[in-house]
């Protein structure tokens, strides 16, 4: 092994690599060499010592035990902060309640509290709700997913909300920007 100060007296410590695979620390103590894995531990390889908590969401997740029995959002699947801050604008505050709502009105919230439709966005509710990944959605079923969410913004487009921020519709409204169609 080739050292990479060899002339220098005060590297010697951190160049000499034994059999053992230790090297001396700067003050002659050994450690374990750089890049060497150490030996595992009895307390390392032991059972885990936390219990395994009984699923009561039926999505195959442990999502109980949380304080006041309201599971937050992003513990369901394909759902994380940004989204359960978006649905904390929209006012649903548990995953409990997000379920009881269903993924086309929540989503229809999301839209109205003024959250831009997205596609993905839609759906990855979908494949939250039915305990799956994001990417398990192809084909047939995507297709059908599809034309709901085009009815669904269809239908937000046209309330009064139309789809915009307050600031977009006054810049449209004078001509700054050009209208979306």
């Amino acid at each position: 092994m080739s050292a990479p100060y060899p002339r220098n007296p005060n590297n010697a410590a951190k160049t000499a690599i034994g059999r053992s695979g230790m090297r001396a620390d700067h003050n002659g103590n050994p450690k374990p060499a750089a890049g060497r894995k150490r030996a595992a531990t009895p307390a390392a390889t032991g059972p885990d010592p936390q219990p395994q908590r009984p699923d009561h969401s039926g999505l195959g997740l442990d999502l109980g035990h949380i304080a006041g029995g309201k599971t937050p959002i992003s513990a369901l699947p394909n759902l994380g902060p940004a989204s359960e801050a978006d649905f904390a604008r929209a006012g649903v505050h548990s995953a409990e309640e997000l379920r009881a709502m269903g993924a086309d009105a929540a989503y229809a919230r999301l839209l109205a509290a003024g959250t831009r439709p997205h596609f993905i966005g839609y759906y990855v509710l979908h494949m939250a709700l039915q305990g799956r990944p994001w990417n398990d959605c192809k084909g047939d079923e995507k297709a059908v997913l599809r034309a709901q969410f085009d009815a669904l913004k269809a239908a937000h487009q046209g309330s009064d909300a139309k789809g915009r921020s307050d600031l977009e519709a006054a810049l449209q409204f004078f001509g700054v920007v050009e209208r979306r169609r």
